[in-house]
């Protein structure tokens, strides 16, 4: 396969991943910061996003990883399936220690 379309597959796979990650991280740091404009709803929204997208990579990926890069791109998509469904549970029923520490005086 040639290297540009490689790097073309890296890219989009990059560039797919990166709206759920923003939007995670913009309220990740809205919860921090105790923003009223509900940022608990975008680290769900976030969260759902990013295992949808996990879910279909790794059905493409799951299936005929036959290159390194592919290989890779499995594992990544696994671990962001882990990482998406855990932030958004956790942002769905918080923990009392979570809260504690992330809200000052709770």
């Amino acid at each position: 396969m040639k290297k540009w379309l490689i790097y073309l597959e890296w890219a989009l796979n990059v560039g797919v991943i990166s709206l759920p990650l923003v939007i995670l991280g913009s309220g990740l740091r809205g919860i921090i910061a105790q923003s009223p404009l509900h940022p608990d709803a975008a680290v769900v929204l976030g969260g759902l996003g990013l295992a949808i997208i996990s879910l279909g990579g790794l059905l493409v990926y799951g299936t005929r990883s036959t290159r390194q890069d592919q290989r890779w791109l499995r594992w990544g998509y696994g671990t962001l399936l882990v990482v998406g469904v855990g932030l958004g549970g956790l942002a769905l029923n918080p923990p009392e220690w979570l809260l504690r520490l992330l809200i000052p005086g709770y």
